[in-house]
């Protein structure tokens, strides 16, 4: 029997060791500990864009960008209704997309901070050069917010219930559904950090639904003597934060894309026919110089194989041969020139990239996505063709042809000179001119001014006739192989009608041409 001394000594000792398990120790006779830790593993986040993260990263690598210093001032919740570290999500994506490519350097500094102050006292007295190399500041900031927190946009609810008695019992029961979703907006742009002036074009702008459903059901059974009551819930939600990080990692991927000039869309299992993607291209190949346009080619060439380098902004026969030799391979028009044609297929040729696609439905005010391709809803382009003579001009022998052209709307125009004896050559594109597609109301003249070539009435024939064709898609490159010939040599068709037709069998709907008929005198 036990003393009652050795009784409380004993309830310490149990109370004690209880307390010890509990903080993570134990007998401290042995030395030993036991130590609590969380059962569920750790798990990495991931969200229907980590595959395009990676898929970035990957193109990076390919495209040899490599640290490339940017930061960010910030991006606040304008709605007052979002709560998240958007800045350090955003930091993030940027660390993933860097991964093995190095392709960006993260400046962490504030946009308002005494440093970045002093920074600009001192561009003001040097000059921006010293400002991109001095600890490697960065010239772009990504800045942003955002701007929509819709709530219940959509809201559902059903419900319905029976009630009854059958001799002593009593019941009911009531069931109810409901659905609702609320839509949240990112924006985001770039910017220079030195004007503070936001960059065009640099930007994006996303949204989501967040989806919520829930249902309940509840019930009651009684008599005189007993009574059971059900109740039974359940709801499922999408989180706020794990859509906001959704779309800064949308936004990170157009924005930066955008900055380096890379084909982000195949990220984005977006094909590169879809109108906002060819936008994109149509901008970038504008702000190029014929120089810059020459290397980009001539890079990607030498990436892929056909061309041996090093990459020079003035083409040589080589260069020419492997331009050809590639537009050939691709069922492009083969003219052994640089034009926007070759350049929309070398963005996205280079190198394979693998990507997983979105799981999400993700929404925008100016989605790349392409569009259902209704005929019907297409309108075919006016096309005028005339010279300062008429629309039926007369020329003498040895007289030089000079044809305008002009169209009612954005489109890519291809034209034809059959002269006197009957020999039919391409005269647009051509090396001078390599650019297909002219611009609602622009007038081309052909031969241009700065045009190496000239086309002179030689008066083989009393007849000699311009063709000129107009689609608001590029469809040359589904010609027949015998029309993929070079410029301003004679190809081996027998009439204009011939070229016609092949245009009229791709698209006849939005298919337009103009003829512009020449008249020898004294023949």
């Amino acid at each position: 029997m036990l003393s009652k001394s050795y009784k409380r000594l004993a309830a310490r000792s149990v109370l004690a060791c209880a307390a010890a398990v509990l903080v993570g120790c134990a007998s401290v006779g042995n030395e030993s500990y036991i130590k609590v830790r969380p059962r569920t593993e750790v798990v990495r986040t991931t969200t229907s864009f980590s595959g395009a993260l990676r898929c970035m990263d990957d193109l990076f690598a390919s495209r040899g960008i490599h640290s490339v210093p940017v930061t960010t001032i910030g991006i606040p919740d304008a709605t007052g209704k979002v709560r998240s570290g958007i800045r350090d999500m955003l930091i993030t994506s940027i660390a993933q997309m860097s991964e093995h490519s190095g392709a960006f350097k993260y400046v962490d500094w504030e946009y308002e901070s005494k440093e970045l102050q002093v920074l600009f006292q001192q561009v003001r007295d040097s000059d921006r050069k010293a400002f991109e190399t001095q600890y490697e500041n960065p010239r772009y900031y990504i800045r942003g917010a955002v701007t929509q927190f819709d709530q219940n946009v959509v809201d559902n609810r059903y419900g319905g219930g029976v009630a009854g008695q059958y001799q002593d019992y009593a019941g009911d029961v009531f069931a109810d559904w409901s659905a609702n979703a609320s839509v949240v907006a990112l924006d985001m742009n770039v910017g220079d950090i030195l004007t503070r002036k936001i960059v065009p074009g640099l930007s994006s702008n996303n949204s989501i639904a967040i989806d919520q459903r829930g249902g309940a059901v509840a019930g009651a059974l009684s008599n005189n003597d007993l009574g059971l009551t059900l109740d039974f819930e359940s709801t499922q939600a999408e989180g706020v934060h794990v859509a906001i990080r959704t779309l800064v990692e949308l936004g990170s991927i157009e924005t930066l894309g955008k900055l380096t000039r890379v084909p982000y869309w195949r990220c984005l299992q977006i094909e590169s026919t879809a109108p906002g993607v060819l936008r994109e291209m149509e901008d970038w190949w504008r702000d190029m110089s014929e120089e810059e346009r020459n290397l980009f080619a001539e890079r990607t060439l030498v990436r892929s194989g056909y061309l041996a380098g090093p990459a020079d902004e003035e083409p040589d026969a080589a260069s020419r041969e492997a331009i050809a030799r590639y537009q050939a391979e691709k069922d492009l028009v083969v003219s052994g020139r640089v034009n926007f044609q070759l350049y929309t297929r070398l963005i996205g040729d280079d190198r394979p990239v693998s990507a997983g696609p979105p799981e999400l439905d993700m929404g925008s005010e100016e989605t790349l996505a392409p569009p259902v391709d209704a005929r019907e809803l297409r309108e075919s382009v006016q096309i005028e063709l005339f010279t300062d003579r008429g629309s039926e001009p007369s020329y003498a022998p040895m007289e030089f042809l000079h044809a305008n052209v002009q169209v009612s709307g954005n489109a890519y125009v291809y034209c034809y000179y059959q002269d006197g004896a009957g020999d039919i050559a391409r005269v647009f594109p051509n090396r001078f001119q390599s650019d297909p597609r002219l611009a609602a109301g622009e007038i081309v003249t052909i031969p241009g001014r700065e045009a190496g070539f000239q086309i002179q009435i030689e008066g083989d024939g009393p007849r000699e006739e311009v063709i000129c064709l107009a689609s608001d898609r590029e469809i040359a490159n589904r010609l027949p192989v015998e029309l993929h010939g070079y410029d301003l040599v004679p190809m081996p068709v027998e009439s204009l009608d011939e070229i016609a037709r092949a245009f009229f069998a791709i698209d006849r709907a939005i298919v337009s041409q103009a003829r512009l008929p020449i008249s020898v005198a004294g023949m």
